[in-house]
């Protein structure tokens, strides 16, 4: 597929460490004698030969910047998920899109999988007026997911913004409507960019929580006892050092940068912003400065 693997395959315990040694520059060496029952694995995609190229022209530039996180992640990974399911899914699967967003996800699964039946949910009114006949809308607020137990064989939840509680429902939830031997997979962004000059550290603390999302969803994962949890990063450079996904990267901070401050009053807060912005790529470049893409999956026991 293209991709340059640095694959560190670690003891349970361990995970953790591996993660953090990661954001400070440090290295781990393969230790190919463990067998975990969690792995992690990073990886920095590198090559041409890719089913999911990145965008070849201006409006295709345009399309990855309404739904940048999901075409980077599907880029990255070369793969709409990662849980083992492929078969499965060929063969007609029940998959929940929770989360959806922009949708993308969930048509494009349904193209690549016409025998699986998806039921999409999002806390938001879904903006979507397209009709595909393996496809389900559903808007939810509150309370349990309008699911009997154990209906799905997968569970996706990506790119969601929830608070711990929150959080805490989904997945006691996620877990009850997932059937035996299915598969749930989360997929965030964390939320705050590493190896920042001052300028994107401003950036993280006027835009981000003070701790990582990834973080706290892994703490969550860890704490709840999700059986045979798998954590996956994607490393994503930011800016010019990066070439085309860093820029691309770096485009979407603009992009999202002009939904901030059409939000906000205060003129020195928006001149603040604008110098952020202006320095970025500079220290970027400097700094080396990536964001991470995650995905955890977990595999419910038969």
């Amino acid at each position: 597929m293209g991709v340059s693997n640095s694959i560190f395959f670690r003891k349970v315990n361990a995970i953790r460490d591996e993660y953090n040694g990661r954001r400070r520059g440090t290295h781990l060496d393969r230790d190919p004698q463990t067998t975990p029952t969690r792995y992690a694995r990073s990886f920095i995609i590198n090559g041409s030969k890719m089913r999911y190229p990145l965008p070849l022209n201006a409006d295709e530039e345009k399309s990855w910047l309404e739904d940048l996180q999901h075409y980077l992640a599907r880029h990255l990974w070369q793969n709409n998920f990662s849980s083992p399911i492929e078969n499965l899914l060929k063969r007609g699967a029940r998959v929940l899109d929770l989360g959806c967003g922009t949708t993308t996800w969930s048509f494009e699964m349904a193209k690549d999988y016409p025998k699986s039946k998806f039921s999409v949910v999002d806390f938001a009114p879904i903006p979507t007026n397209k009709h595909v006949k393996n496809i389900e809308f559903f808007q939810h607020s509150h309370g349990d997911l309008p699911f009997e137990d154990n209906t799905f064989d997968l569970v996706f939840v990506r790119l969601v913004g929830l608070s711990e509680e929150e959080w805490k429902d989904v997945l006691k939830d996620s877990y009850r409507i997932t059937s035996a031997g299915g598969w749930i997979e989360f997929m965030q962004m964390d939320s705050r960019f590493s190896n920042c000059g001052p300028h994107l550290e401003k950036w993280n603390d006027m835009v981000a929580s003070s701790d990582s999302t990834c973080d706290k969803l892994e703490d969550l994962l860890l704490k709840r006892n999700f059986p045979n949890l798998r954590h996956e990063v994607a490393i994503v450079p930011i800016g010019s050092w990066g070439k085309k996904t860093g820029e691309l990267l770096f485009a979407y901070m603009r992009h999202l940068l002009c939904k901030v401050k059409s939000e906000i009053s205060q003129p020195g807060i928006i001149d603040e912003l604008d110098e952020i912005m202006e320095r970025a790529d500079q220290e970027c470049a400097q700094h080396k400065t990536y964001g991470s893409l995650h995905r955890f999956m977990t595999q419910k026991n038969l």
